[in-house]
Parts: C-alpha cells; sequence; structure tokens
C-alpha cells in the first residue's frame, strides 16, 4: 500500500506544481511590461491637422492616429475598450467627457491636460444679442445646436442654467418660439445660417477671426451677452495601461508634453478656431477682432448635476 500512497503523493505534488506554475504565469507574466509595437492616439475629425505635426516631431517611432467622426465616437470606443485599452492617448475631450470618463472608471492617468478653449457667442447678420433677454423676442430665427448630440447645444443649456439659476426651465419656454431648429451639429446650424440673412445662430466668438482670415473681411456680428461668457473647454489625456514598460510610458509621456508646447499650441487658433492653452503663444492679428469678456459665468455641477432630462421635459412641452 506504500507504493501506492507515494504515487499519490507524488502526482498530488505534480499538480501542485503545476497550478503553482499557472498562477505563476497569469500573475507574474501578467506583470511582465511589454514594450508597446507604436502609440495609439486617438482625436476627432476636426483635429485631424495634428496628426502631421505630431508624425514630423517623432518621426522615427511608431505613431498610430485613429480618427473619429466627432467626440461621441470617439467616446464610445473608449468604453468599449475599458477593460483592454488600445489608446494611449486620448485628445480632444470635452469638460462633459472628461469627467464621464472619470465617472465610468476609464483609467486616465490623473493629470487631465488643457488643450484649448473658447466662448461661446451668437453670431447674426444683421442683429446684436446684447442680453439673453433680447432672444426671446424673436420669432423662427433662432439656430440651436440639441445638447443631445452637440457639445456646443450642450453647453448653451449650461449656459442658459449659469445665467438664470433655478428660473432656467421658464427661459427655455420663453425663447422656444424664438427657435427655428435645433440641429444635431454646429456644422448643419452653419449650412442654415449661410441660407438667409434673418438667423441668428449659437457659435463661437473667435467666428469673427475667422471670417476675416477666409473671406477677407467680418460678414456678420458676433455677440456674447451681458449676463457673461461661457467657456468650452477641451482637454486630452494619457489612459493608463499598467502592462507597458517603462520606456514605452516615456515615449508616451514625451508626446502629451509636446501637445503643450507652443510648437503644436501655435497651430490651434488658425486650426481649430480656439485660444491655446499654452499662454505663450502669440495670437494671430485676426484674433484681435474677438469679442472682450468681461465676465465670465460657470455651471454649477454640484448643485444642478445633469440638467439634459429634464430640458427634454421642457423642450417637448406642448
Amino acid at each position: 500500500g506504500g507504493r501506492k500512497m507515494k504515487l499519490k503523493n507524488i502526482k498530488k505534488t505534480i499538480m501542485l506544481i503545476g497550478l503553482l506554475l499557472l498562477t505563476l504565469s497569469m500573475f507574474g507574466c501578467g506583470q511582465k511590461k511589454e514594450k508597446i509595437e507604436e502609440v495609439n492616439i486617438y482625436l476627432y475629425d476636426s483635429l485631424s491637422w495634428m496628426e502631421p505635426i505630431l508624425q514630423k516631431k517623432f518621426a522615427g517611432k511608431k505613431l498610430k492616429i485613429t480618427k473619429f467622426e466627432g467626440t461621441t465616437k470617439m467616446y464610445t470606443r473608449l468604453l468599449m475598450e475599458k477593460k483592454n485599452p488600445v489608446a494611449n492617448i486620448v485628445i480632444g475631450l470635452n469638460e462633459n467627457l472628461k469627467d464621464k470618463a472619470i465617472a465610468d472608471g476609464i483609467t486616465i492617468v490623473e493629470d487631465v491636460k488643457p488643450l484649448d478653449h473658447g466662448a461661446l457667442a451668437f453670431i447674426s447678420k444683421t442683429e446684436t444679442i446684447n442680453s439673453f433677454e433680447d432672444l426671446k423676442k424673436y420669432d423662427k430665427k433662432l439656430l440651436l445646436q440639441d445638447p443631445r448630440f452637440s457639445t456646443t447645444g450642450r453647453d448653451f443649456l449650461n449656459w442658459t442654467v449659469a445665467a438664470y439659476g433655478d428660473n432656467w426651465k421658464d427661459y427655455w419656454r420663453s425663447i422656444k418660439k424664438s427657435v427655428y431648429s435645433l440641429s444635431k451639429s454646429w456644422d448643419e446650424s452653419f449650412k442654415e445660417f449661410e441660407t438667409s440673412n434673418d438667423f441668428i445662430m449659437l457659435s463661437y466668438a473667435t467666428d469673427g477671426a475667422y471670417s476675416l482670415k477666409n473671406y477677407g473681411s467680418v460678414t456678420y456680428k458676433v455677440s456674447i451677452p451681458k449676463e457673461g461668457a461661457y467657456y468650452q473647454n477641451e482637454y486630452y489625456a494619457i489612459i493608463n495601461n499598467s502592462r507597458i514598460d517603462n520606456e514605452s510610458k516615456a515615449l508616451i509621456s514625451e508626446i502629451a508634453e509636446y501637445i503643450s508646447s507652443v510648437d503644436v499650441q501655435k497651430e490651434i487658433p488658425l486650426n481649430q478656431w480656439m485660444l491655446p492653452a499654452n499662454a505663450s503663444v502669440k495670437l494671430p492679428e485676426e484674433f484681435s477682432i474677438i469679442p472682450k469678456i468681461d465676465k465670465v459665468l460657470s455651471f454649477d455641477k454640484k448643485r444642478y448635476g445633469d440638467v439634459l432630462k429634464e430640458w427634454e421635459k421642457v423642450w417637448q412641452e406642448k
């Protein structure tokens, strides 16, 4: 019987060693840091101008740049890949998506970096908007973007809450008749804007600079209501990935640093039509016509949370 026991014990030992090796390979090799083949960068289509700048600067390195049609699609991909991140750097998250990413557990390295910012404004070929109250007097002339689909639309909603506080719903009820269309995107609104001289469109304070640069003159008035300006901020971030080695991490950090440098940031004004986050960039002369901003409003997220659902109810009221 002794021999059987010995065999049993040997089998047991072999099984244990096997298990141990398996466990080690799962944890040990799981922790073995790998050098990545290429650095994956996600950005949305309007930021495509960055690609040649980054490729040129990091010529010897492999950069794979994936472009998405808008920020929402880019965010959806990040969310899908949350457990096994593919992107190393993501460029062009707005305020809302930056907060959402953190809440959704997308592992962004803590220091989310500012990319650019721009103030919202109204553009019109004929009217000056001195106050939010002015918008109440029009009949089907206002081109807005839908806050459910558009960042600009979402920021306008937050801007009205920042301006009117608890009375924001009444404000929306009072401008409903002024709205001609609620578009899915800024582009759609702008196409409509160009078809008539009557429209007032929610857009950006830099639009005059854009017109000056591309058409040689400013063909419309750009106004910011006296209640205060509202900034739209964009960010970029490194996606945390514990599987990659220090050499790869260093390269990723170097690319991220470069995005904040004057080299890249000086290209923001005339490509992105926003103000660069890097304050040492000398702004092009076209930017001197941007309306002066005396007062900036901010949306109180702690107090109001996500107002989208409540807005939808108000918008759908008959």
